[in-house]
Formats: C-alpha cells, structure tokens, sequence
C-alpha cells in the first residue's frame, strides 16, 4: 500500500514485539503526561497541602522551629488535625451567662457584661464581654 513505517499502526503494531528501547520511550512519554492524566494527586499537589498544613499551623500558633521538626509532606491527617489541639491553650473557665440581682447589673455593666433577658422582677442574665 506503500506505507513506509510511519503512522500509530507501525508505532503500536501489537502482532509484532516492541524493542527495550521503544517500550522505555513510551514509559518516558508516559512520565510527561501522568500529571495531566492521573486523577489520585501527584508530589506537586502533594508540595501544595503540605504548604496549607504549615500556614494552618503557623495560624494555631506553631514557631518556624517548631515545624521543621514536623514532616509535612508525609503527614496523615488524623496526626494533621491533632497538632492545633496540642498547641492550644486551655480556655479559661469564664462562664457563658450569669444569673444576677439588679442590684448587682450595674457592676457588671460596669465591666462589660451584656444583659441578655429578664427573669421574673429582679433576676437578669447577661453574658461576659468578649474577650
């Protein structure tokens, strides 16, 4: 038909065996387009949740010294979402809301405290500033 070995069916000829040296040019192109191709996320997106973990730490409070001690790259996310936790202070025990005489709101008026509702003629509760 006069084909002179050029075209997809002389590259990809299954009833004939590929030479080493053609099944490692196709690997290589292979290599080249896997980003393109795959959809389970490759060492580029892996770089880039590595970097949304540090700035998610560095928010919890985490020194530069302190992460470099931490292997972000192979970090599971299990360890992941404990490491603010472990960082995080003890919340101090400051109540939500206080029940309070009237003769005791103008005091803690006085220091921030908002009143939320009445109860009956001389109960109020308020809550505490925020901090």
């Amino acid at each position: 038909m006069g084909h002179a070995g050029r075209g997809v069916d002389f590259d990809y000829n299954l009833d004939r065996p590929m030479s080493t040296e053609r099944i490692e040019d196709l690997r290589d192109s292979y290599r080249r387009c896997d980003s393109y191709l795959s959809v389970s996320p490759g060492r580029p997106e892996h770089e880039t949740e590595a970097k949304m973990a540090k700035l998610m730490l560095m928010g919890a409070g985490y020194t530069q010294e302190e992460l470099a001690q931490v292997d972000l790259l192979n970090l599971d996310m299990p360890t992941l979402q404990t490491l603010p936790r472990r960082k995080q202070a003890p919340a101090p025990t400051q109540p939500r809301q206080r029940l309070v005489t009237t003769e005791e709101l103008a005091s803690y008026l006085d220091h921030g405290w908002t009143v939320v509702t009445t109860i009956g003629v001389d109960r109020i509760v308020i809550t505490p500033p925020i901090a």
